[in-house]
């Protein structure tokens, strides 16, 4: 089943970063994922979305006291699906009404679909405004049901009938997002190899994800990642079967086969995508020049060398430029460059 979360958006401004994230398709969160198009609901795009939820909160704030003032501006809302669902157009509209009939949201919101580009993991993303518009806007008060209890619930509903009818059509289900769960199973170290492998032909080779990947076309990645047809394979419980290469145990003995190791497919897919992950974040150098260029700025400003007097362990590059430069001169120390 997919997972539904939310978390509240306590102002305009902080709307505004949310819309700009979603659709950053250069953030490193979005390295491997696919941002489709956002749909605007009550309004012509997302400036104008900002512009008619600012003048709404400024008018409901103008009637209330000051110690009453409307403190969420909006919730969003998340809706997570496990590697290996791969949705199409139709089931990715159809899960959004079936959501939006939930949260009792038709006229006022921001949608967008993040979809990603190999594992086929996707994310439902929800702006909803707590007011709704009219000739007068008006608070959205929260109604007698539990809003996230309800989404979950026909969220699993809707799960269950797409995985019935894929099933019937000799398709795979869609996994429940708490197979994530079992990639610390016991096989599972046994295929870090493999992970390695794919993950880093995906990571030199963006071409294979120019778009977001069909189950179907699985095969051209392990074809590029230099895998014969005969070490792997999916079978119609898509299950997924690798054999690892032969080992030899001594120099004058021959080499060693090795069984075939099986894993669902949804599993696979999860601990790729885990280890690209790994790789969107900034990576550790950068965490490191970036710490080093503070340390240094903090450094110079906190201990300033005087040109006609400089101190130990501390060399001046340039006694004619305007501003100074100095570095550690320890071999314990990494050279700070400017």
């Amino acid at each position: 089943m997919p997972v539904v979360n939310k978390q509240s958006i306590k102002s305009v401004a902080a709307t505004s970063g949310a819309l700009r994230y979603l659709e950053n398709q250069e953030h490193h969160n979005h390295r491997f994922y696919h941002i489709d198009h956002a749909q605007v609901f009550g309004a012509e795009n997302a400036q104008d979305f900002e512009t008619l939820l600012d003048e709404a909160l400024r008018l409901l704030n103008m009637e209330r006291a000051p110690s009453n003032q409307i403190r969420t501006a909006a919730t969003w809302w998340i809706a997570a699906f496990a590697p290996g669902s791969y949705l199409d157009d139709f089931e990715k509209s159809q899960f959004l009404n079936v959501i939006l009939r939930a949260l009792d949201c038709f006229e006022f919101c921001v949608v967008t679909w993040h979809i990603h580009k190999f594992s086929g993991a996707a994310d439902l993303n929800l702006i909803i405004p707590h007011i709704t518009l009219g000739d007068r806007p008006a608070l959205a008060r929260p109604s007698n049901v539990n809003l996230i209890r309800r989404a979950r619930h026909r969220a699993d509903e809707w799960q269950q009938e797409v995985s019935e009818t894929r099933q019937d059509c000799g398709e795979f289900p869609i996994p429940a997002i708490g197979q994530k769960r079992a990639w610390h199973a016991d096989n599972a170290p046994a295929f870090t190899p493999l992970v390695n492998l794919i993950g880093d032909t995906i990571r030199n080779t963006p071409s294979l994800l120019d778009s977001p990947m069909e189950r179907e076309k699985l095969p051209r990645v392990f074809v590029a990642a230099g895998l014969h047809r005969d070490e792997w394979e999916i079978d119609s419980n898509f299950q997924f079967y690798w054999t690892p290469p032969g080992r030899r145990t001594a120099a004058n003995k021959p080499v060693k086969a090795q069984p075939p190791l099986e894993i669902s497919l949804p599993y696979f897919l999860g601990f790729v995508e885990r280890y690209l992950a790994q790789f969107a974040s900034e990576t550790q150098e950068d965490k490191f020049k970036n710490r080093a260029k503070t340390w240094r700025a903090s450094y110079i400003s906190k201990n300033p060398v005087r040109r006609d007097t400089p101190q130990k362990n501390h060399v001046i590059q340039s006694q004619h430029s305007h501003h100074e430069t100095y570095q550690k001169t320890s071999p314990h120390y990494p050279e700070l460059s400017a």
